[in-house]
């Protein structure tokens, strides 16, 4: 039985072929290292101003939000990752007088030409079927988390807060205090609001006290650093 002999030759990779593809790897190795390396570095002073100015995080927490959120950035800038890469591989082969040489021994362009075509066709193919859902994946985690500690955040301040409001038929007054000292029995970072009825009926707001810390007694506030406001 005789074989058959493939008429597609150029699906085979000889010596040139491998060396350019080397090359090329090797640029865009590096070109894919810098875009990253800045991304990750934006991405994580931007989470730390955003989330961690909200909540209290570790730089292990930020550092995992970051490689949840990074990827998808990444993978929207690989199309200049290529380009760059590939553009600096010829560069530096050019600059070697390689390509000169190839030329002069009679080598055909497409032979340095096709391999990094194919190349970013095949990274490009795996880029869409597998990297982009993971991507996409990894990213929605990501904002699922940062609502979350986001939301913990709003909560947290909210339950801190204390509301009171007290007054008579004359005379409302409504007291919002940052938060409470349960052991000493006094509010801190207190603001009272102070509303008075005129003879119609009719509430206005008078008067807006502040205070550092406020303690009951007797029936009165006793109040420290206190500074008001008539209106």
């Amino acid at each position: 039985m005789s074989r058959i002999a493939l008429p597609v030759p150029w699906l085979r990779l000889g010596r040139i072929e491998r060396y350019v593809l080397v090359q090329q790897a090797r640029s865009l190795a590096i070109a894919l290292g810098v875009i990253a390396a800045l991304i990750m570095l934006i991405d994580f002073v931007e989470i730390s101003r955003g989330v961690g100015s909200d909540v209290d995080l570790s730089g292990a927490r930020i550092l995992g939000l970051m490689l949840l959120k990074s990827p998808q950035v990444i993978l929207q800038l690989l199309p200049f990752v290529f380009l760059f890469g590939t553009l600096a591989a010829f560069v530096g082969l050019n600059r070697r007088s390689e390509l000169i040489a190839m030329r002069a021994a009679g080598v055909s362009a497409w032979r340095f030409v096709l391999p990094a075509a194919g190349a970013a066709f095949v990274f490009g193919v795996i880029t869409v079927a597998a990297l982009g859902p993971l991507a996409a994946s990894a990213d929605g985690l990501f904002q699922r988390e940062r609502s979350r500690l986001s939301g913990s955040a709003v909560a947290g301040e909210a339950e801190q807060a204390v509301w009171i409001r007290e007054g008579d038929d004359t005379r409302q007054m409504v007291i919002r205090a940052a938060r409470q000292d349960r052991a000493n029995a006094r509010l801190l970072g207190v603001s009272f609001f102070i509303y008075t009825n005129d003879s119609a009926g009719l509430r206005t707001f008078s008067e807006r006290i502040d205070a550092a810390s406020a303690t009951l007694g007797n029936g009165r506030w006793r109040l420290v650093d206190a500074v008001g406001a008539q209106i």
